[in-house]
């Protein structure tokens, strides 16, 4: 008896935690957080993005370049438990995320490559070449 009464309650208070948390997620003036861990690269010739994505499919991968700055978007769909089932822990977080990563430097966008395998998506971006230096003839 005593032990229903108590699941009950860590129920409960396990959905008050998800409003709560669905609540800063959507807060525009909660500072943007991200599951999404990278590594970025800087070689002379390209800018290399590496990151972990686990548990999704490719399908649900969006990636976007404007302006100075990639986005990464991501929808983690969660699935639905058997009949009869309950959640011991849940510590993966599903929905939509976002990584918006602010580019050093401008980058070649359709040019830009990227793949995704066992978790780890890697973004290869191309540097815009400069122009090493140019005469002006006077006329």
């Amino acid at each position: 008896m005593m032990r229903e009464i108590l699941n009950e309650i860590l129920s409960e208070l396990n959905k008050i935690r998800e409003r709560v948390d669905k609540l800063f997620e959507e807060s525009p003036l909660i500072k943007e957080t991200s599951p999404i861990c990278s590594n970025i690269i800087e070689t002379e010739d390209e800018i290399k993005i590496i990151c972990e994505i686990p548990g999704v499919k490719k399908e649900d991968i969006r990636i976007s370049i404007y302006d100075d700055n990639l986005e990464i978007s991501v929808r983690k769909k969660e699935e639905k438990l058997k009949e009869g089932a309950k959640y011991l822990a849940k510590e993966i977080k599903y929905g939509e995320f976002r990584r918006k990563i602010k580019l050093p430097t401008k980058v070649d966008a359709e040019k830009a490559k990227a793949s995704y395998n066992n978790g780890i998506l890697e973004i290869t971006l191309p540097k815009l070449e400069k122009i090493k230096g140019f005469e002006i003839k006077i006329e």
